[in-house]
């Protein structure tokens, strides 16, 4: 009988070698590889289960963007990243990012004309928030990426929180 651990447990090796793969296509290839029959709903939950183990929950996955912010500030020094946090119950919970990095900025400083657009779209998927982007004109009026950050919703305080970043 297959279920979610058992499919977890086969998926993991086709995952590895194609992390997005979809839930249909590992359907069929998991029935063809077994000779079995496997409900969509138990291939997807299973599958979730695989990734779960081989990269960590969405929940956990806070650390990586800490850890990223280290990595930008050693390998790219005079970059801005920001990672506001808001602290409840002895845990840290995310609010909202910025990222201007430093090649951008020189960039921006060198050769941009000196105007910039400012724009946020939705972040749909499994969490809801928005994603905001600083751009300007290089000298051939093409786009010329500065800036980029994310937070919950499109606020007077998360727009000033992203202008003082950007003004930095």
């Amino acid at each position: 009988m297959t279920d979610q651990a058992w499919v977890a447990e086969k998926a993991m090796g086709y995952l590895q070698t194609e992390p997005n793969i979809g839930a249909m296509e590992l359907q069929k290839k998991l029935q063809v590889e077994y000779k079995c029959t496997i409900g969509y709903h138990t291939v997807n939950k299973g599958k979730e289960r695989a990734k779960n183990s081989l990269y960590g929950t969405w929940g956990k996955s806070f650390q990586s963007l800490l850890n990223f912010k280290a990595e930008i500030d050693k390998r790219s020094p005079g970059s801005i990243v920001e990672v506001d946090v808001k602290r409840e119950g002895g845990e840290l919970h995310f609010r909202r990012f910025f990222m201007a990095l430093k090649p951008c900025i020189d960039g921006f400083l060198a050769g941009c004309r000196p105007y910039v657009s400012i724009d946020s779209t939705f972040l749909t998927g499994k969490w809801n928030g928005q994603l905001a982007a600083c751009t300007a004109l290089d000298g051939q009026n093409w786009m010329f990426p500065l800036a980029f950050g994310f937070f919950g919703t499109e606020t007077e305080d998360n727009w000033i929180w992203f202008m003082q970043q950007l003004h930095r």
